[in-house]
């Protein structure tokens, strides 16, 4: 939208996505991007599961044949030259993350945990510039992507330090040092096999005095979760209404998941996490799940839990 710009939406509010239509100034440019979340939500919210549950062959065919299709929408709207630019970056990066993503949502779905993708699947990673300040400042697909692609490389595949940090580091734009090094300061997790040499990392590219001071702290916090540390003792309001510290379930082992009702991949482990209490009922183990639901949200959140019979620590 820009001012002054005279333009009618209509629509069913039952079924506001499907039948949205937008008619006078700028209504090519809205069509396009309606069309464009129709289509990511049939591919990549309405049929997660699925989506991510295809070989990598059926996988990469329908990311090209999405992509495509976005490209050739997209070519009708070149007189549209400041969006046009920016949206075909954007529809690339998207790309970018989804092949970046697929190898840990489709592990996490099939149950497939050895499963790996081959390196020519991941080629198009390695070519794509980490320097683009253009995208960095106008386009949010390629921050996530940044973030995504560093942070979450490094988190996975400890053996890419060496490569990432010399591309990193090569990087001329101080905005663009500074937001990975963050990133790697709240992405990377102390189990990892690089993460004090991580942290320096963040420390030694960030530019800007406030981000290192955060780094530092982010650093000290992160620490107490190291593997073979002792955890720090903390405390929440259950389900109902009592205050449970983890020092009140000393003497057992503590299995805590972190989820969310708005969060797929984390209801869809619920059923076997029910299969796992069930298991070990008889055993010293104590399972914690951790809602990061927002308080508005507290009532949805008891309903789920009710409903869905999680019986153990909420």
């Amino acid at each position: 939208m820009k001012k002054d710009c005279n333009i009618t939406i209509k629509y069913d509010d039952k079924d506001l996505l499907n039948t949205i239509n937008f008619s006078g100034d700028l209504s090519d440019i809205n069509n396009y991007l309606t069309k464009k979340k129709r289509t990511d939500r049939k591919n990549f919210y309405d049929s997660f599961y699925k989506t991510f549950a295809l070989n990598e062959t059926e996988f990469l065919k329908l990311l090209k044949s999405l992509k495509k299709d976005k490209e050739n929408d997209l070519k009708k709207l070149k007189k549209e030259k400041n969006f046009y630019k920016h949206e075909k970056k954007n529809i690339y990066y998207n790309y970018l993350i989804m092949i970046k993503d697929y190898q840990r949502l489709h592990r996490n779905i099939t149950g497939n945990h050895s499963f790996t993708v081959s390196s020519q699947f991941l080629a198009p990673l390695s070519k794509a510039p980490l320097d683009d300040i253009d995208a960095f400042d106008n386009i949010s697909e390629y921050r996530m992507f940044l973030s995504d692609y560093i942070a979450g490389t490094l988190q996975e595949d400890d053996t890419k330090f060496d490569y990432l940090s010399k591309k990193i580091k090569s990087i001329k734009y101080s905005r663009i040092k500074d937001f990975i090094a963050l990133a790697l300061s709240n992405f990377i997790a102390p189990r990892n096999t690089n993460f004090d040499k991580i942290n320096n990392l963040a420390i030694s590219i960030a530019t800007d005095e406030n981000i290192k001071r955060e780094i530092k702290e982010n650093y000290q916090i992160f620490s107490l979760l190291k593997p073979g540390s002792p955890s720090p003792d903390f405390s929440y309001t259950d389900i109902n209404g009592k205050n449970v510290s983890l020092s009140d379930l000393r003497g057992n082992y503590v299995y805590i998941d972190v989820w969310a009702t708005w969060c797929g991949p984390c209801k869809g482990q619920i059923p076997y996490l029910k299969k796992l209490v069930k298991k070990f009922k008889d055993k010293p183990i104590k399972f914690v799940s951790i809602s990061v639901d927002r308080k508005k949200n507290y009532i949805a959140w008891k309903d789920f839990v009710k409903n869905h019979g999680m019986t153990w620590y909420q």
